[in-house]
């Protein structure tokens, strides 16, 4: 006899938007801060008459800025707001091994994964799962509480 019962999906969804929340406030802090300096340059060559090679530098510099957000943005969703770190080096399983995601980004390079699998088996020793909450065990007190208050909602960086 077939269950009739459903899953919930409450749980994806509340984890679905506190990822989205963190990503509106932690993140967009983040690189509002990151970006400033090449926003101000940006500014400034916009409000005055260019030359050929200031146009360049401004053309530059907006490119610049874009890939400078795209990889900010990756990197701040991976590390930080992201739940059980998947596709970290802190994903939770096997310590002799790293995650599947890794493996297939890094496949062509075996001695990077080789050196990724020791830095794993020196983090995780014998356990499975080196998070409390979310965020790396050796995470130091202070620095969790300031990134909680500054939105984020895991730490998936060891800290050594």
């Amino acid at each position: 006899m077939k269950s009739t019962i459903k899953k919930s999906n409450t749980n994806n969804k509340t984890k679905k938007n506190t990822v989205t929340k963190c990503m509106e406030t932690f993140v967009e802090n983040k690189i509002k801060y990151w970006t400033n300096d090449i926003n101000k340059q940006i500014k400034k060559l916009e409000n005055k008459k260019l030359t050929n090679d200031e146009h360049k530098l401004l053309t530059k510099l907006k490119k610049d800025r874009k890939e400078q957000i795209k990889t900010l943005t990756k990197l701040y969703k991976l590390y930080n707001c992201n739940y059980n770190c998947k596709n970290t080096m802190l994903e939770p399983g096997l310590p002799n091994q790293i995650p599947k995601s890794m493996h297939k980004d890094f496949k062509n390079d075996k001695n990077v994964i080789k050196m990724f699998n020791d830095q794993r088996k020196s983090i995780f020793n014998n356990k499975t799962n080196v998070l409390i909450d979310n965020f790396y065990e050796k995470t130091p007190h202070k620095f969790k509480n300031q990134l909680i208050k500054e939105g984020a909602i895991s730490q998936c960086v060891p800290t050594f």
